[in-house]
């Protein structure tokens, strides 16, 4: 879709996919049937503990069931939501990974930052980096070479964190074997945890507030929008 949709369609459209693919996903797997029982037990019992003048003893006894049904509900509902969440995460942390962030304007310098400080770390190549005391500020480019991090005990870390951008790099973790991160990994044996830069959020709307500018809302929105949908035409319960 890239070369024919803009930036804000294709997330509005990956929004719609996963919504789908969630909704259905739940109704396949979840027992429709006995929810739609549940929920008249529960419906029942709230209306007769509305009853004026019910006893006390009748009073505890019914939220008593009432707690018991609300808890066979859950245990309807609880696996199927998982599983249903599942489409949406995985994307949504694909579109984190890659159009969160921007490179700057006019090819300024963004700051770093190193977990824990290291004092004595080398960069490489050194026209990609500024030293001003304690702060180091890269130099991003599009296309551009990977760059490296020493210690005096071998290499931390060796990567592209302007491929995206990416705003963060750590060890590699289990999620990455479904989702990588396009700026690499620090090594393993390296003291660092994680290595930060201050890309600007990536903004794909003008003249509103910059929460809703950002990929996050057009994306959940349009997951809301066709899961309700779909929830309403297919009577998904």
């Amino acid at each position: 879709m890239a070369g024919w949709l803009s930036e804000l369609v294709r997330i509005c459209v990956w929004g719609f996919v996963s919504g789908a693919a969630a909704m259905l996903l739940y109704l396949v797997t979840s027992d429709q049937e006995s929810i739609v029982v549940l929920k008249k037990e529960t419906s029942d019992l709230r209306k007769r503990m509305l009853k004026e003048d019910l006893p006390y003893n009748e009073v505890m006894n019914l939220m008593k069931e009432n707690l018991l049904v609300s808890f066979r509900f859950l245990r309807k509902v609880l696996t199927p939501s998982l599983l249903a969440s599942i489409p949406v995460l995985l994307i949504a942390l694909w579109l984190g990974a890659f159009l969160t962030y921007t490179l700057p304007e006019n090819s300024e310098s963004v700051s770093m930052d190193i977990v824990p400080p290291d004092s004595e770390l080398s960069f490489k190549p050194e026209n990609r980096f500024i030293k001003h005391g304690d702060k180091v500020y890269f130099l991003p480019g599009k296309n551009a070479d990977p760059v490296s991090i020493l210690s005096n005990k071998g290499l931390v870390y060796s990567g592209r964190p302007d491929n995206g951008p990416v705003s963060v790099v750590y060890k590699r973790q289990w999620w990455n074997t479904l989702v990588e991160n396009g700026a690499g990994y620090i090594e393993p044996e390296s003291p660092a945890q994680e290595i930060r830069w201050n890309f600007p959020r990536k903004l794909f709307l003008e003249s509103v507030p910059a929460w809703v500018a950002t990929w996050e809302f057009p994306f959940f929105f349009s997951v809301f929008i066709v899961a309700f949908v779909l929830k309403v035409v297919l009577r998904i319960q």
